[in-house]
């Protein structure tokens, strides 16, 4: 029988992280899953370790991304996982993020209760250093389409897709994949096709070193799309703005969350 879910991971020398991963998945309290593991071509014994943790455990597929690479990314790693994927839904987890035993199980009640429902995605944990950590909700503004043109409120560790939406969508071949790729998406959904879970059930850890130098790649990245998107400059000026406010409403609600966490 097929899978309920798809896991879909990119990776790319990322031995360190691996053996947590395997077990992370294995100790996931829903057993109706297949992960499909695509080595982007690593350079240390990230391919050798991934066969060994997974030698006994059918679920799990290990992969060489195919087709020629042309922008640095897990766009196309992602694009061979789509192409072999069985599930009836996709999920999507980095080598280095985590779920809450409980994750897949969550997802699956709320899909089995609504058959409406075809994306999922909700709030996620950054592990800083040192052990800190804060959670961020997604903020939406209007609708999830109208937010998209200026912010992605989907993270990807977080959002389950229904796999008949992905039947003809792909990821581009450009930096910040997963805002088209959900711009394609949630262009076939109506509200009452989404949910927006209110508890984090997924976890990434964010590196403090990159910080700025990411916000500013980011930057420059969403500025490109826009453009690529035909926006004018007015508009390109307008939705920035927006970005801007949106992406301050989110730190300010992080920063309150963890004070409120404290007393």
């Amino acid at each position: 029988m097929k899978p309920f879910f798809s896991i879909i991971t990119p990776v790319l020398n990322s031995e360190k992280y691996i053996k947590k991963f395997i077990y992370n998945l294995k100790l996931q309290n829903c057993d109706d899953w297949e992960s499909i593991i695509i080595d982007d071509f690593s350079t240390d014994n990230s391919l050798a370790l991934l066969k060994q943790y997974t030698s006994n455990d059918k679920r799990f597929k290990i992969l060489i991304r195919d087709g020629i690479k042309n922008t640095p990314g897990p766009y196309q790693a992602r694009n061979t996982g789509l192409e072999i994927a069985q599930g009836k839904y996709i999920l999507f987890l980095d080598i280095d993020d985590s779920w809450t035993y409980d994750n897949l199980k969550v997802k699956k009640k709320i899909l089995l209760k609504d058959k409406r429902i075809k994306l999922i995605f909700g709030p996620y944990t950054r592990r800083l250093y040192k052990g800190k950590s804060k959670i961020r909700f997604p903020l939406i503004y209007k609708n999830l389409l109208y937010t998209l043109n200026f912010y992605n409120p989907i993270p990807m560790c977080t959002s389950c897709v229904d796999k008949n939406l992905v039947k003809k969508i792909r990821f581009r071949s450009i930096n910040h994949e997963d805002y088209f790729f959900w711009i394609e998406i949630t262009k076939f959904l109506q509200d009452e096709n989404i949910n927006i879970l209110r508890k984090s059930y997924s976890t990434y850890y964010l590196n403090p070193k990159s910080l700025s130098s990411s916000k500013i790649k980011s930057t420059l990245w969403v500025l490109k799309i826009f453009i690529i998107r035909g926006f004018g400059f007015f508009k390109i000026i307008r939705y920035f703005i927006y970005r801007i406010i949106i992406l301050s409403l989110l730190y300010i609600r992080e920063e309150f969350n963890s004070l409120s966490d404290k007393y």
